[in-house]
């Protein structure tokens, strides 16, 4: 058995991190094209059908809450160009009509735990897509980098032109989508856990 200790753990995490998912090259300063780089990113953008199911259950669902006057937002920690990948494999390209705000590099749970991070606006020429800095509240139809909670409530509290809002925040990462989304005033959570749907299955069938 190899034991190792901590330092050295993280240091095959960062390397494995490095050699399949990174998009900043620390060494040259310059930005990784998704479908060039690591062992993660090229199989999916070369063939998205395999790996990205369509949706069109879920599109329904975003549709019916818009139409009642549900304010949506996305946010999620991947970078600019995988989500929109993903995002129009599963939902087509007109994917970002569905929301009021579209968020990449969210920095989750950062996001839900302070508001030391700015919104940036998303520009595909900068370094990890962060361009300059964003006014609140923010624009509706715009894309916008990194940010925190307390902006986004400021912002829909601006569209709506009410305040003390009530939040539902859809995540499938409990720690860092759930547990502190769930701890803010006027926020819940729901998981997301497919896992516990196949365990459902197999009980029923049993």
């Amino acid at each position: 058995m190899i034991i190792k200790t901590t330092e050295e753990i993280r240091a095959d995490i960062w390397y494995t991190h490095r050699c399949n998912y990174m998009y900043w090259n620390y060494d040259t300063k310059e930005m990784h094209e998704m479908k060039t780089y690591g062992g993660y990113y090229p199989p999916i953008a070369s063939n998205p059908s395999l790996y990205i199911r369509k949706r069109d259950d879920v599109k329904e669902i975003l549709l019916r809450l818009r139409a009642k006057g549900k304010k949506l937002f996305l946010a999620t920690n991947s970078h600019y160009d995988y989500c929109d990948l993903t995002m129009s494999s599963a939902f087509g390209p007109d994917w970002r009509t569905l929301f009021d705000l579209c968020i990449t590099g969210a920095a989750k749970p950062t996001f839900f735990q302070t508001t030391a991070n700015r919104f940036l606006k998303a520009d595909t020429k900068k370094p990890l897509f962060r361009g300059e800095e964003a006014k609140v509240p923010l624009k509706p139809g715009d894309e916008y980098v990194m940010g925190n909670y307390k902006d986004i409530e400021t912002t829909f509290e601006s569209m709506l032109g009410r305040g003390s809002l009530k939040y539902l925040y859809v995540g499938d990462n409990y720690v860092s989508d759930c547990y502190w989304s769930g701890k803010l005033k006027n926020w819940d959570s729901l998981a997301v856990v497919e896992e516990f749907a196949s365990k459902l299955w197999c009980e029923i069938w049993e």
